[in-house]
């Protein structure tokens, strides 16, 4: 992990990154010798390390290192586990990169993981644009330092000319959450989220898509 590199980022879609603080392994188990401790979860932005983690494909190539992945759901959680020596690498947005730099995290980018394309939908039919929005109106993302709320006030900037013109009708949700509720008319109406939930969302006919996140940058 000594040479590490800045990796361009690009906001028209959720990149998943792996970043590290300054390179460092430690033995913290006797028994186990070296551990690697690493975020992820259980969806497709993070494939090739759920191929990683089920082919053992570091410690196949690392012999005597042991690696520990952790379930870390909130961007600024895993940016702050780094920052406090709970993980050793992290995967997450170019958002919450970003967001753990400016708060002090010395960490570099290693790699680029995944590209998503980010969607905001609303389930309102008679909604066409951000301006069709008003205050019966709720917008969910899955946190409030995620790419989808990003997207959202980078479209909020150019549509209504205030990038926080819409941040009291967002309300952050769990993406399987927020998209039976879109789908239900409950609670929201519009959901910025990744696939394969925008798909799901987009098969049905009551569905449109108000922002596409390559076309706003």
């Amino acid at each position: 992990m000594a040479r590490l590199g800045w990796l361009s980022l690009v906001v028209a879609v959720a990149a998943f990154l792996t970043a590290c603080q300054p390179a460092r392994l430690v033995g913290r188990v006797p028994v186990q010798g070296q551990v690697l401790r690493i975020n992820m979860q259980a969806e497709i932005g993070y494939a090739p390390l759920l191929v990683m983690q089920s082919q053992r494909l570091i410690e196949r190539r690392v012999q005597g290192l042991a690696v520990e992945w952790k379930s870390i759901a909130q961007p600024d959680l895993v940016y702050d586990a780094l920052a406090h020596g709970g993980l050793d690498i992290a995967t997450a947005s170019p958002t919450a990169f970003l967001l753990g730099r400016e708060r002090g995290v010395a960490a570099r980018l290693l790699a680029g993981v995944a590209e998503l394309p980010i969607a905001v939908m609303s389930s309102r039919t008679e909604a066409r644009s951000l301006r069709d929005l008003d205050i019966r109106d709720r917008v969910a993302v899955p946190s409030r330092s995620s790419q989808e709320h990003t997207l959202l006030r980078m479209a909020a900037l150019r549509e209504l000319g205030d990038a926080h013109a819409l941040d009291a009708l967002v309300v952050p949700r769990a993406p399987t959450d927020a998209l039976l509720a879109l789908l239900a008319r409950r609670d929201v109406t519009a959901h910025g989220t990744v696939p394969p939930y925008s798909e799901h969302a987009l098969d049905s006919p009551s569905v449109r898509k108000l922002i596409d996140g390559a076309e706003v940058v």
